[in-house]
């Protein structure tokens, strides 16, 4: 045999030629068997669904529009005293069909297992099964896993979306598929896109949560734990998918305040809060912790407000006492100054200072700092401790050179001593 015995697969409905060709045919009958069963005989045709393509030393055996049943070994013998035959093994490939369980969509509710299957209905040979998930990784972070089944052990709402069933046994350029969705019931969860929001009067504020939700939940709003009334002019309520804001119109007084929205759905409830506060942040104290003086102290801040500073107010007590004095410090608009104290903003941050005076030497002080601005006076901010320098010692009277009572004592006793003497000489020449 000039041919050499080959092993073909080709898919379902193709075309396959076989050859059965020697190096000299003279005097010999060719013959074809599918399995053990003749077909054809020299140029005769046995099987009408095979046909030949003769040539001058051998022939082609046809098999055309090819089914599963024409898989099998197909033998091309010579005749002669002792046969002479070569072996062709022919396999057909057939697209693979496949189905899923569920059919269409797997309803779960948050922690429970789930399991998706998929069937192999047919294909030849039996092709390779996986899974991925439509474009994205599946929830462990894999592409795809080979197997009929995959399976979770506890679903969480991540999970959701649509897997695809993959068999593949080379029939086509890509994989036969079937799509599946899950699900996944859970209750809802809000993610606020500001938590903290500082504002100043006739600013629009958005507020916005986002629900994370299956099935959808119904989203309502609250201020303060009281409803909001969603017919007010200065209030307007929107959702774009699941994303749902409150927009207030222009922020007045009763705008401030903690804003609520609660998710409710057939599985749970959720809530987040949004604070609107117009006060001023809370004031940062510049002053060292000592001072230079004795008596004053020299006391430096800074604020930062959205609203306009109208004033500050500082309290200041002696370390341990529960009295406290409080000083207001002015802000003037026109030249942000003061005539005793001294307050300037630039942009939203104001800085303010503060003389105290009358102060105790040696002696541990505590002050605090409150700002006012259109919204009303902020609470006090952190305790600030400083001290007084310890007063001078007071200078000891200058010493005088003391008198030598000594000499003086004895100079007057000698000149007592000659005037003794003098009268004693006086009275002696009279009497003579």
């Amino acid at each position: 045999f000039m041919s050499q015995a080959q092993s073909v697969m080709v898919n379902e409905g193709d075309t396959v030629r076989l050859p059965c060709m020697v190096d000299r045919l003279e005097g010999f009958v060719m013959l074809w068997k599918k399995n053990k069963d003749i077909i054809t005989v020299a140029s005769q045709i046995i099987d009408k669904r095979v046909r030949l393509d003769e040539e001058e030393n051998g022939n082609h055996l046809i098999l055309s529009q090819v089914t599963p049943e024409d898989s099998g070994e197909y033998t091309c013998q010579i005749s002669d005293f002792k046969p002479t035959e070569i072996t062709h093994k022919v396999v057909i490939r057939v697209k693979p069909i496949i189905s899923t369980t569920p059919e269409d969509v797997l309803i779960v509710t948050v922690g429970s297992p789930a399991s998706l299957v998929c069937n192999v209905v047919s294909g030849t040979p039996t092709p390779e099964v996986r899974w991925r998930r439509k474009e994205r990784k599946l929830p462990t972070g894999e592409e795809e896993i080979v197997g009929s089944t995959l399976t979770f052990s506890s679903i969480t709402r991540h999970h959701a979306g649509y897997y695809l069933c993959m068999a593949d046994n080379g029939y086509g350029p890509s994989p036969v598929q079937k799509e599946v969705r899950l699900e996944v019931h859970y209750p809802p969860e809000i993610e606020v896109e500001q938590s903290y929001i500082v504002t100043d009067m006739g600013e629009e504020q958005e507020i916005a949560c986002v629900v994370h939700s299956s099935p959808p939940a119904e989203v309502t709003w609250k201020l303060d734990g009281a409803a909001l009334d969603d017919q007010s002019p200065n209030i307007v309520l929107s959702q774009n998918q699941n994303r749902h804001s409150l927009l207030i119109v222009a922020v007045n007084t009763e705008s401030v305040g903690e804003y609520s929205c609660t998710a409710t759905n057939s599985i749970g409830e959720a809530t987040a809060t949004t604070d609107i506060s117009g006060d001023a942040m809370p004031a940062v104290i510049l002053s060292h912790h000592v001072s230079e003086d004795p008596h004053e102290f020299m006391l430096e801040w800074s604020a930062e407000s959205e609203s306009e500073i109208e004033l500050f107010e500082v309290a200041v007590r002696k370390e341990g006492e529960t009295e406290w004095k409080l000083h207001e410090v002015t802000v003037k608009v026109d030249s942000n100054e003061t005539e005793a104290d001294d307050a300037t903003n630039t942009t939203n941050e104001y800085h303010a200072e503060l003389q105290l005076k009358d102060l105790e030497p040696a002696t541990k002080y505590e002050a605090t700092v409150a700002t006012k601005n259109k919204f009303g006076l902020s609470s006090h901010g952190d305790l600030f401790s400083f001290a007084t320098k310890a007063a001078d010692p007071t200078p000891a009277p200058e010493q005088q050179t003391p008198v030598k009572q000594s000499s003086v004592s004895t100079s007057s006793s000698t000149a007592l001593k000659s005037f003794g003497t003098f009268c004693l000489i006086l009275c002696l020449s009279l009497s003579l």
